[in-house]
């Protein structure tokens, strides 16, 4: 990954972003430069004019003006922001790495919290569907405890949605335990969450 960073040199703001390539980080840090967003570029000013904090004053020089024959100072100045690109390995051992690597997890718990939410969501369906049949506490039971049930639950933890899918729609309906129709409802359940959410 790669980190860009900025400061400005008088207000004393931040900035920092974060891109897959250095090309990436580049072309946003040109893209910001380009509209003063971190501070003034380097420019040239009359000196006194107070258009700008002495701080940033490099050089200066006099210019005599060709009409009036006045004399007056320019004064060369440097850029109002630091700023870097850098490039950040999750295996370094700096502040930079650590918050790298927090955000590289933080990204992946996000795109899988959907599933895995999704997957206790058809979990709470199947239990309902359970309780609103006319079964016994052995049935029930039963029906929790077998091998594929167990297989299915365990793909559902763990957010693997199109599998957990297959194997449902590859369960044998007793309509004693298994009823078709409450099979057919998780797995339109699943079916429309998985023409949203592909990947699972």
């Amino acid at each position: 990954m790669w980190k860009v960073s900025a400061s400005n040199l008088l207000s004393g703001r931040s900035f920092q972003a974060w891109f897959e390539t250095e090309p990436e980080a580049t072309q946003w840090s040109q893209k910001m430069i380009a509209k003063d967003a971190w501070g003034k570029k380097a420019r040239q000013a009359i000196k006194g004019d107070g258009s700008y904090d002495e701080s940033l004053v490099l050089s200066e020089f006099d210019i005599t003006d060709p009409l009036t024959s006045e004399v007056k100072t320019v004064v060369s100045l440097r850029d109002e922001y630091d700023h870097s690109i850098d490039e950040i390995q999750t295996t370094d051992s700096g502040s930079d790495a650590k918050e790298l690597r927090a955000q590289v997890a933080e990204e992946k718990i996000s795109q899988w919290k959907i599933f895995t939410e999704f997957g206790k969501k058809v979990q709470l369906y199947f239990t309902a569907l359970i309780n609103e049949r006319d079964f016994t506490q052995e049935q029930k039971d039963s029906i929790q405890s077998s091998a594929e049930i167990l297989q299915i639950l365990n793909e559902l933890n763990f957010g693997r949605i199109a599998k957990a899918k297959q194997m449902v729609d590859s369960l044998s309906t007793d309509e004693t335990l298994f009823y078709s129709d409450d099979l057919t409802a998780i797995s339109l359940y699943m079916s429309d969450f998985l023409e949203r959410f592909p990947v699972g």
